[in-house]
């Protein structure tokens, strides 16, 4: 309790996506910050990371996650049966879409989803945003009278990942008229945002994939070798 309204700002990089009941663990942040004061969050954009294949998460979803200690069988198993890999390595940035697999199959992802009733707590990235789905939730749930922060600052998005800023401030006592408004605005954004992961991953004959990069350069190599070896019998 001593330290409730104490901090200036509180920062956390990578940690949300991984929260079981991130509406009491942003709530509790927000006990803990001083009027005013500064929330910053990183958070990995899902289009372009391991989960750009799972669906975006909801209002309704962290709801229905209130009082969680730990994750369900549900995430568990979608942690492990829908991360993919591109061209063999990590899949975190902007780039086109190679050779997409999994990073598990999906019988294995059922056995460890199993473990969720363990003693041993099991992490997992459990909620995937893009920047207008997050700004979403948080305005609702605002608007909805569970959390008390407003947005300060969201730059465009880097690569593999937002930046997002948001400060502590009294909940409003009724709704405001333009909260149905606001939500459209990013609904639509959000379709805008997931059209630009679907330009990566489905490009056009203009945006060549690694994939096709490799397949272009062993085309002209062997056109190369072809040509050298017509020019040595003629010689």
């Amino acid at each position: 309790m001593e330290l409730h309204g104490s901090f200036d700002a509180c920062i956390a990089s990578h940690v949300l996506e991984h929260i079981p009941d991130p509406i009491s663990w942003l709530a509790d942040l927000s006990r803990l910050i001083k009027p005013e004061g500064v929330l910053s969050l990183i958070l990995p954009d899902k289009r372009f990371e391991l989960d750009c294949f799972r669906p975006i998460s909801t209002t309704g979803s962290w709801l229905d996650a209130r009082g969680r200690t730990r994750h369900t069988q549900g995430t568990l198993y979608d942690c492990g049966a829908y991360t993919v890999t591109n061209d063999g390595q990590p899949f975190w940035g902007q780039r086109y879409f190679g050779e997409i697999t999994f990073y598990s199959d999906f019988v294995a992802a059922l056995m460890y989803s199993n473990k969720a009733y363990e003693a041993e707590y099991i992490d997992a990235h459990a909620w995937c945003f893009t920047p207008a789905s997050f700004r979403l939730i948080m305005l609702e749930l605002r608007a909805l009278e569970l959390l008390p922060f407003k947005i300060a600052a969201e730059p465009p998005p880097t690569d593999f990942e937002f930046y997002s800023s948001w400060r502590t401030a009294s909940i409003p006592s009724q709704r405001t008229e333009g909260t149905n408004e606001e939500r459209m605005i990013l609904l639509k954004e959000i379709q805008r945002e997931l059209r630009v992961q679907i330009e990566y991953m489905m490009p056009t004959e203009s945006a060549p994939t690694a994939s096709s990069m490799r397949s272009k350069f062993a085309s002209l190599h062997r056109r190369l070798r072809a040509g050298v070896a017509r020019y040595s019998s003629r010689a």
